[in-house]
């Protein structure tokens, strides 16, 4: 019986084989959906090892509602953008392999990048890759679809577990052809990945109750307390200092009296209380260290440190990029271009990097009087426009 399951499993479609390229293609399921309907292998799950979710008692998946705090989603949104405006290309630029690869993956490359950011806050994330036939037999993309990261559990040994809805075990999936898995920081005790988020939860949770509390407290001192005195009918008098709060008018006797108590705390503290929450979530998403704190005596040499500190965060995500990107790359040209070295996806800036580069560039031209760069050099290095100039052919 075992031997018959065990043959069975084996012929499933998300099973993980060495195959050449002409098996690869005759895969029916690199052209659907699969992380939807399939079933698999039964397989035991390694569980979240993320400590501070074991101490809450939280799957990763409820992280997603600390994005619904504005201050977080700013910053999140902030540190992605950042990483979504970095121009790409890639190199050599030039080529059938690499105008193959840029056509297939230049439609689809910005949701594609947004996807293999998702890993930052939540630790990792997949995305299912639906192919498409072309014609002379070649494969290209069809799109790209990022899965809900609680479907999928990684693994110590880098695999991948997925599991449907309903089902308790799990199914390992293809994550060399089918499926691009991108995590955080993983390690072997953590294969999950560092979520952002979770370190975020407890300023997240003291911010929220803390605004609850400000909101009591505007309802209870935001308006002075009456106090009155009389010497008729109590009762009276207090529903004239209730109907008072709302109208800002009240009718008292000669005897009556009536006099207006300021509380005395203004609420400086929930303020304070507030700023620190909000630099804690600043500090954890943009790494800010120094011009969270100085507040408005800030300089200009704070700004620098400032600026410096959120720009290795903006190329840790850049390289974690880079790495799911050629994975996507390296595919494609398997795929279509066994024999083919694979085109290099780079993610950098072109503005401000101009007087290195021509200093490397001169000093390459004198080395080697007879090396000439291409017209789509410039357009890609420098950011030059084709019209602005043209190239001298040498005689």
């Amino acid at each position: 019986m075992n031997k018959i399951l065990s043959k069975w499993w084996q012929k499933t479609l998300f099973q993980t084989q060495e195959l050449s390229a002409s098996q690869v293609k005759l895969k029916k399921n690199f052209y659907k959906e699969t992380a939807i309907d399939e079933l698999g292998s039964w397989l035991i799950q390694v569980p979240d090892p993320d400590t501070i979710l074991v101490k809450l008692g939280l799957s990763r998946a409820s992280l997603r509602s600390l994005e619904g705090d504005d201050e977080i989603f700013a910053a999140l949104e902030t540190r992605r953008e950042a990483v979504l405006a970095t121009p790409w290309r890639l190199e050599p630029g030039e080529g059938v392999v690499s105008t193959f690869v840029k056509d297939q993956i230049k439609p689809c490359a910005l949701n594609v990048i947004r996807g293999i950011w998702a890993a930052v806050p939540y630790g990792y994330s997949v995305q299912e890759i639906i192919y498409k036939k072309l014609a002379d037999n070649m494969i290209g993309i069809d799109r790209v679809v990022e899965k809900p990261f609680e479907w999928f559990a990684p693994q110590a040994d880098n695999t991948l577990l997925f599991y449907s809805p309903g089902e308790l075990s799990g199914t390992q999936i293809d994550t060399k052809y089918k499926f691009l898995l991108t995590r955080r920081l993983p390690t072997y005790r953590n294969p999950y990945g560092e979520a952002l988020l979770s370190r975020l939860y407890w300023p997240w949770y003291f911010r929220t109750q803390g605004l609850k509390f400000w909101v009591q407290f505007l309802e209870r001192f935001g308006q002075p307390l009456l106090l009155g005195s009389t010497s008729g009918d109590k009762t009276e008098m207090a529903n004239q200092l209730v109907r008072a709060i709302q109208d800002a008018v009240v009718v008292i006797g000669q005897e009556d009296k009536v006099e207006a108590i300021a509380p005395s705390n203004a609420g400086e503290s929930f303020s304070r209380f507030e700023g620190a929450m909000e630099r804690r979530v600043q500090k954890v998403i943009l790494g800010q260290t120094l011009t969270t704190d100085v507040g408005d005596s800030g300089s200009f040499a704070a700004a620098l440190v400032h600026d410096t500190v959120r720009q290795d965060r903006r190329l840790a995500d850049i390289r974690m990029v880079i790495e799911s990107m050629q994975l996507l790359i390296n595919r494609l040209t398997q795929l279509n271009f066994p024999a083919a070295q694979p085109p290099r996806f780079v993610m950098e800036d072109g503005q401000g990097l101009e007087s290195l580069r021509a200093a490397r560039d001169l000093t390459l031209t004198q080395a080697n009087p007879n090396l000439a760069f291409t017209e789509l050099y410039y357009r890609d290095i420098y950011g030059l426009e084709s019209e602005h100039f043209q190239l001298q052919q040498q005689s």
